[in-house]
Formats: structure tokens, C-alpha cells, sequence
């Protein structure tokens, strides 16, 4: 009897676990697992709807290790491919958003979740907040018709508040670490 219990233990737990690694790692709904990556430090309609990602290991940074354009989950969640983010070593994540500057975490696999704070501003798409930003805020502030290229907090207008933003954010974003454009994915 105490060999048949046993024995519907270890069938119990281990039906489950060889049903999701024959399926590659896919959850309830069948969608495949994903690490997480949440955006914080953003305005509440401030909804980018996909972001560029690419991802090296810190052992040979120059060597993407994968690269590929993602939807934007609920204004803030990123999804990356959980299998390639599973070994335990060091990655650093790079992620490129419309209007924001480009950004590097690093993490060390398995990655599950991690967050970052984004810095919004760019609007001229050169991954660098500065002078420019400003001068093309400066001419689109009041203007309806600048509103759809230089709105920055979502508002559908431009105002002082996406003018406070670029001049907060001042400063350089982050290059891809094989030296490409954001613009090639």
C-alpha cells in the first residue's frame, strides 16, 4: 500500500513537469514561457506599443546572442524568450523604445523579471536627448498638427510638460552592442 501512495506522489508531480518540458516551456493558455521585463518611471499614458530588444552575454559583449522587435504588453510589460535567457551566467539586455532612450540591464540567468526606469525625451529618434529634442519641442509647443511626432506623455498634445521631460532627461542613450543602427530591426 505504502508503495502504491508513493508511486501516485511521483506520478502526480511528474506528469505535470514532463507535460511542460515536451511542450518547450509553455504555460497554462499554450503560449511559450517568457522572462519579464517591466517599465517603470513612466507616465501614466505613455504607451509604447512595441520595443526593440537585443541581447548579448557579458562573456563575448560585441556577439548578439538574440535580437528581435516585441509588442509592448499593457503599456509597460516586455516579454523576452525565457530559453534564451536560461543559463547562469551573465546577459546584458539592451531595449529601444519610440521617443525614449535606449537602455542596458544587467542580469545575471536564469531571468525570470527584472524592471527599468525609462527616460523619455527623444523625439528627434537619435537615441540622444539633447539640443535637438528641445529645439523641436520648442517649435511644436501649442501645435496640433506636432502633436502625433512630438507628444512624449501620451496626452495627444504638446506642452510644457513634454518640454519638462526632454529637459530632465537630458543625456546619452545607450548604442547596440554590435555597433548597428536601433533602426535595423
Amino acid at each position: 500500500m505504502r508503495h502504491f501512495v508513493w508511486a501516485v506522489l511521483i506520478l502526480s508531480v511528474a506528469t505535470p513537469v514532463a507535460i511542460w518540458f515536451i511542450q518547450g516551456g509553455r504555460d497554462a493558455t499554450g503560449q511559450r514561457e517568457s522572462a519579464t521585463l517591466s517599465l517603470s518611471n513612466r507616465p501614466s499614458r505613455f504607451c509604447p506599443e512595441t520595443a526593440k530588444v537585443v541581447a548579448v552575454k557579458t562573456a563575448t559583449p560585441t556577439t548578439v546572442h538574440f535580437e528581435g522587435q516585441t509588442t509592448v504588453r499593457q503599456c509597460e510589460i516586455i516579454s523576452l524568450p525565457i530559453d534564451q535567457l536560461s543559463e547562469p551566467i551573465e546577459y546584458q539586455i539592451f531595449v529601444q523604445i519610440d521617443r525614449a532612450l535606449a537602455f542596458r540591464a544587467v542580469v545575471t540567468g536564469p531571468v525570470r523579471t527584472l524592471s527599468m526606469p525609462i527616460q523619455l525625451g527623444d523625439v528627434t529618434g537619435d537615441n540622444t536627448i539633447n539640443e535637438d529634442d528641445i529645439r523641436e519641442l520648442e517649435r511644436g509647443l501649442g501645435q496640433a498638427e506636432l502633436a502625433a511626432q512630438l507628444d512624449i506623455d501620451g496626452d495627444k498634445e504638446v506642452t510644457i510638460l513634454d518640454y519638462a521631460l526632454v529637459r530632465l532627461n537630458q543625456g546619452a542613450g545607450v548604442s547596440r552592442p554590435d555597433g548597428k543602427l536601433w533602426s535595423v530591426l
